[in-house]
């Protein structure tokens, strides 16, 4: 069984078969969304991730059994402490929203800018303390000085899966054959 490690990213992988999820996955990619692993706490495994409640620590068994690919960060194990310090910083915020603006006024402007080039669409990107998921998993990196993705563009949960400061760890079905 593969072990968690804190600072390990989680993309989750969309799999489903359903008319939905193949219109998603055709638009983002394979991967639907992104979580951190912050470790344990009274023996639960915790995830740091931004969903519809905003930027939050929760338990992790509300992901069993969904497939994921574990990204690990490729830097010294004092930075991953720092990194999931900065984590827990940032979800405790009470500004920490979900970002629902964001997807429109960046998220999606950027993904017709790369599906379909010949449409002109203006796009910028602007960090704020609001933020969708892959936002989120990217900011504690960015704090910290660690360039984990670009800064000048959202980032989408696949980009995490290309970072030169990731490696992929492992692939499976989460607290199935993945334990924290």
């Amino acid at each position: 069984m593969f072990k968690l490690e804190p600072a390990d990213l989680l993309l989750c992988v969309n799999d489903r078969n359903d008319l939905f999820s193949s219109i998603k996955r055709a638009v983002i990619g394979r991967y639907e969304h992104i979580s951190m692993y912050v470790g344990s706490f009274h023996d639960i495994p915790m995830l740091y991730e931004s969903d519809g409640r905003g930027v939050a620590i929760q338990n992790i068994a509300h992901q069993t059994g969904r497939p994921v690919v574990v990204m690990r960060p490729t830097i010294d194990y004092k930075d991953k402490d720092s990194i999931v310090a900065t984590a827990i910083d940032i979800a405790s915020q009470d500004n920490s929203y979900y970002d629902y603006l964001g997807i429109m006024h960046s998220a999606i402007p950027r993904i017709i800018k790369e599906k379909l080039p010949f449409i002109p669409m203006p796009s910028y990107y602007v960090r704020d303390d609001m933020m969708i998921c892959s936002e989120a998993c990217a900011e504690p990196f960015w704090r910290l000085g660690i360039a984990v993705l670009p800064i000048t563009i959202i980032p989408l949960p696949g980009d995490f899966f290309y970072s030169p400061f990731l490696e992929r760890a492992y692939e499976g079905k989460l607290l199935q054959d993945i334990s924290g």
